[in-house]
């Protein structure tokens, strides 16, 4: 008799459930109230999860999606960039396993940043500081390299964050519009040496571009927005910029302000959205929209 009791034991088919464990409704219950990690918004985590969902992700592919912004927060990292990372594939349908990618090459982009930022004397803690790390990381994604960044940030020593993430944006809007990197890192080195203030950064940059799209080599386009800079001239709009805080126009040539550069935008396009001094939107963007949006592959190209 016990015999047979134990052929029909082990001919059943135990599962978790079966010890009180929680079977596969509960787990894929469980995963879809995956608790939002610092710094996000509930409410915001909750809607991502229910368009993951709403795509037809599984419960297991919701969690392994959204796992590296609970990773980044819990490394202390800030988790907005590779959260928007993640919402602008969702946005778009991009499958799970384009998501999953994403969000790890977000996650170990970012990693890197603030590996440079510490390097530089910056301690990755406080909100401009967040900032910072997320613009840099953006920025390492278009194609700067950490050694450009690290010359850039390095004279900050740990202070100074808005500025330098102005300069940091205009360096990545300017690598984006085709500048070889060796003239944005001189040109970057140059902003920040020069104490350049947010506008005049700004100007600058479309300047470059501006000079760019007409086929000026580097070095001549950086003798030109210094020599500019030095002949003291005005604006006729009155504002003038000095030699001993940055750019102005060419000499003779065009203004330093043309209506009609901006990143990605050939002549004619709209305007480069300037934002407001300080902790305006990003460098070369008319909005807060990242122009590399779309999950990428594993060598990558926010919103603040």
């Amino acid at each position: 008799m016990l015999f047979f009791w134990l052929c029909a034991a082990l001919a059943t088919p135990w599962t978790l459930s079966s010890f009180g464990e929680p079977g596969p409704p509960q787990v894929r219950q469980a995963a879809m109230e995956l608790p939002s990690p610092a710094g996000v918004d509930a409410g915001r985590w909750q809607r991502v999860i229910g368009q993951l969902k709403a795509n037809g992700l599984s419960a297991v592919e919701v969690r392994e999606c959204l796992a590296p912004v609970q990773e980044a927060a819990r490394q202390g990292l800030p988790s907005d960039p590779v959260l928007t990372r993640v919402e602008e594939g969702t946005a778009k349908g991009v499958g799970a396993g384009a998501l999953q990618e994403a969000g790890k090459q977000r996650l170990a982009n970012l990693q890197s940043a603030a590996k440079v930022l510490r390097g530089a004397g910056y301690d990755c803690e406080g909100a401009s500081q967040c900032r910072l790390m997320a613009s840099a990381t953006l920025a390492m994604e278009s194609g700067l390299s950490s050694d450009t960044l690290q010359a850039v940030l390095a004279p900050g020593g740990g202070r100074e964050c808005e500025r330098m993430r102005t300069i940091i944006e205009a360096g990545e809007s300017m690598r984006l519009n085709g500048v070889d990197e060796s003239t944005v890192r001189q040109l970057m080195t140059d902003f920040v040496r020069r104490n350049m203030r947010r506008m005049e950064v700004i100007r600058a940059s479309r300047f470059v571009v501006q000079q760019h799209s007409a086929h000026v080599e580097g070095s001549r386009i950086r003798q030109q927005l210094w020599d500019g800079a030095r002949s003291g001239w005005s604006r006729g709009g009155g504002a003038s910029i000095s030699a001993a805080s940055g750019p102005g126009p060419v000499a003779g040539g065009p203004s330093i302000l043309p209506g009609n550069v901006r990143a990605g935008a050939g002549p004619g396009g709209e305007p480069l959205g300037e934002g407001s001094s300080g902790s305006g939107g990003r460098v070369g963007q008319g909005g807060n929209e990242d122009p590399r949006s779309g999950p990428r592959g594993p060598s990558p190209n926010q919103g603040q």
